[in-house]
């Protein structure tokens, strides 16, 4: 058993940790769990793609900071980050340039990944946001 010297930190509102885990977010080790690949990379991403983006992560209880966001596929940030997720929108190399299906739930080297379209082409596709709600509802298991 631990021994708390200060058992009335336990209360206070401000040193309460919160932990994403119920979101799939954060793993017990405080590292992010989803990496989103997206088409040249997330610095080239448009007002209105963001907002796209964020409606998706926002429907699988994610934000913005429970994710990394790359252009590039990298195994050696994956695995530090502890990376059990990828959703890739748009054409990005992934794992020795693998042909992924396009918006199917696949494992990867032990990874869970979905393939959509590029966020500009998903936002204007009612049919493409479906098939994707419906990968990302079995991935996250909503």
């Amino acid at each position: 058993m631990i021994k708390l010297e200060k058992p009335q930190i336990l209360f206070e509102k401000s040193k309460i940790y919160r932990n994403n885990a119920a979101s799939g977010a954060i793993n017990s080790n405080g590292k992010k769990e989803v990496l989103v690949l997206v088409e040249g990379g997330p610095e080239q991403i448009k007002a209105e793609e963001k907002e796209q983006l964020l409606k998706i992560l926002g429907a699988c209880k994610l934000k913005e900071e429970d994710v990394l966001m790359h252009g590039v596929y990298d195994a050696q940030v994956r695995k530090a980050a502890g990376v059990t997720k990828v959703i890739v929108f748009g054409e990005v190399h992934f794992s020795g340039n693998m042909q992924l299906p396009k918006v199917r739930l696949v494992i990867v080297d032990g990874l869970s990944v979905i393939k959509t379209e590029a966020l500009s082409k998903i936002s204007k596709n009612d049919a493409a946001k479906k098939a994707l709600w419906l990968e990302l509802k079995k991935m996250f298991g909503i």
